[in-house]
Parts: structure tokens; sequence; C-alpha cells
């Protein structure tokens, strides 16, 4: 959108990392920017009651651990500062992990989703309408040679009209449907199962001390992840394949304690801190790449 003088009436369906952020950097161009996120709840007033109170039922992973790559946090930085801001006033780790960009020392930021949501959500209130719990159910169209989309028809059966609806709803959007339906034929689709399942425990330093750094360490069938996250706050997770049903049990917090515990590097990871909760899982997450083009035709 950049170099477009004309105030553009922009959509963006998803009100999660990706919406927003594309939201706030397209309004900043100067555009009227309206997010529609279909999960009702807003975000709360604290960086600590995100990770307490908010639900988030639209995203499988929400409370799975989460870092910010070095490029990610390059962006925000540049584009959308008062972001990182927030992040770093929510006690955001800051910390240099080489292998994640071989050859190259730069600093990663890891929190928890919902604390990533959360400055995220702050930070777009003053740019961005967001309308949560507004659900999309399918696109307006026009015909000028090609079908184009011209806005969104909500469930209430509200119609918002668009000279761009974008699509930041992941993996689960619907929109290869939509254009089905409105004629434009359909899209390209190519899905990879991730084939793992991750069984995930959150643990918080004594005052004082700090967590642990980064680290992963792969064992003869499956992997033990270290992420250190915000406010002293640090998840230690089990990756498996999601095949292997005998680590299923680690389902269960004691079996867990005693599977993680049993390696002595990854035992100090655990009794150096406090359990925040019990055992997170989850599991059947798919890799899409989807296409508007088919034959080098739109």
């Amino acid at each position: 959108m950049r170099g477009v003088n004309a105030v553009a009436r922009i959509v963006v369906m998803g009100g999660g990392l990706i919406g927003l952020a594309t939201a706030m950097m397209t309004a900043r161009q100067g555009h009227h920017v309206t997010v529609l996120e279909r999960d009702p709840d807003p975000p709360p007033a604290t960086p600590g009651a995100a990770w307490d109170r908010w639900e988030r039922h639209g995203v499988l992973q929400f409370r799975q651990p989460h870092f910010l790559l070095p490029p990610g946090l390059r962006v925000l930085d540049a584009e959308l500062p008062e972001v990182a801001a927030q992040l770093r006033a929510a006690g955001a780790a800051v910390h240099y992990a080489p292998d994640l960009v071989p050859g190259e020392r730069a600093a990663a930021l890891t929190a928890r989703r919902p604390v990533l949501e959360y400055a995220m959500a702050a930070a777009a209130a003053g740019w961005v309408d967001v309308r949560r719990g507004a659900r999309v159910t399918g696109l307006l169209s026009a015909r000028r040679g090609l079908v184009q989309v011209t806005g969104v028809v909500l469930a209430d059966r509200t119609e918002l009209m668009a000279d761009l609806v974008i699509d930041a709803m992941g993996r689960a959007s619907a929109l290869p449907i939509w254009l089905t339906h409105i004629g434009a034929g359909e899209m390209t689709e190519r899905a990879e199962p991730a084939g793992l399942s991750y069984y995930s425990r959150y643990f918080r330093a004594a005052a004082g001390a700090a967590a642990p750094a980064y680290g992963l360490t792969a064992f003869d069938g499956y992997s033990v992840l270290v992420t250190p996250a915000d406010a002293g706050t640090w998840a230690v997770t089990v990756c498996a394949h999601a095949g292997d049903t005998a680590l299923r049990a680690l389902r269960c917090e004691r079996n867990w304690t005693r599977f993680v515990g049993g390696c002595q590097e990854h035992a100090r990871l655990i009794t150096g801190g406090q359990p925040t909760g019990g055992v997170l899982t989850a599991g059947g997450v798919s890799d899409r790449v989807r296409g508007l083009v088919r034959h080098g035709v739109p």
C-alpha cells in the first residue's frame, strides 16, 4: 500500500498478532482499517490478567510457548515501537540466540502469547477499529472482468464494503470456500501436517532469581525446548512425534515431572522455579500454503 495517496477502506479478517500488526501499519499510511475478530473477549487491562483470564478459543496454541525471532523484533522496533515498548514494560525477555540465525548474534524477544497479544491489542486501540465477536461468513463481490472482492458479510448479515480485504485468520480460514461461492474459482493449496505434539509447563523464578536461557536438546524420539518468557517465567516443552502414543501420558503432571526430571540437565529447570499451572498440550497442527494464482491467472 506504500505510495498510494487515496484513502482506502480496508477490512482485516482476524485480530491476532498478524492481523493487528498489518492493520496498524496500513492505518499509519492514512487508510481506514477495520479489524474483525470472531473471539468475543476483549483484552484485559494488564499483562498478568491477559495470562490469567483471557480466552482466545480461535488460537490453538494461545498458551503454548512463543518467541519473536530477530527479524520480527527488528520489524517491531522499526514499524511498531510502541508494541515493543509495551512488551519490554511487561518484562519480556530479550536474549541473544546465535543458533536461531546462523552466523548472526541477533536479539530475540520472548513473552507468553497472551502477553504478546495484549501488547499488540493495547497499541492497536488507538489506530484501528477492532470489532471483537464479529464473525465473517462470506464475501461481497463484483465482476469487472475477473471477480473482485468488494467487502465481507458478517454472521448477523451486516455487510461491510471495502477496497481491500486481508485474510489474517490463519490455517483455519474459510477463504477458499468463500471465494468459490462468489465464483472466483478454487485457490491452490498445499498442506503438510507438522506431525508433532507439545507438552508444556510454565514456571516462575523466585524473587531475585533469573529465568534460564533458551535451549533445545534433541533426544532419541523427542526434544526438550526451554523458552524464557516474560516477568521471570519460562516454559519447558517436550516435543514428540504425534504418533507416539506412549508419550501421551505426559498430559499427567506427575508423569511429566518424572519424565523431564529424569534428565539431570533439565531437572534443574523444573526444581528452580514454582509451577504456574498444569501441563498444556497441543497437537494436530498443519502448515498450509495457499495461492491466488492458478496456471498464471488470478
